[in-house]
């Protein structure tokens, strides 16, 4: 499956299922706002805080594939759902040094292209 605007939560919980819960909770929490959650919720509520946090030690295989997934969404033919990546976790991630310091070595070959062309 690859990922775009309307699929992103089904994407995200087929890629972590081990955080199906909290996509769910964050797909539940969107509908109290819009009809369809935007997947600007998905990468500020799921994808971009597990590339930037520092806990729980040796969660890094965690942190890998979220690299990972930021970059399939990144290349992803929606570019809709690219440029929302862009906003909501690269630009972030310029904008912040210590997150970007946290991510970087997570962070996939395409994310880091496109945020060092941003910096």
């Amino acid at each position: 499956m690859e990922p775009n605007w309307y699929n992103f939560p089904d994407y995200l919980q087929r890629e972590l299922p081990e955080l199906r819960d909290a996509i769910e909770d964050s797909y539940l929490s969107g509908l109290e706002a819009y009809r369809d959650p935007y997947p600007h919720v998905f990468l500020e509520e799921i994808l971009g805080p597990l590339l930037v946090r520092n806990d729980p030690p040796g969660d890094s295989a965690l942190r890998i594939r979220a690299g990972e997934i930021l970059d399939a969404v990144l290349l992803c033919s929606d570019e809709d759902l690219a440029g929302a990546a862009l906003t909501s976790i690269l630009e972030v991630l310029r904008d912040n040094e210590a997150m970007r310091d946290s991510a970087w070595p997570f962070l996939g070959e395409t994310a880091r292209l496109w945020l060092s062309r941003l910096l």
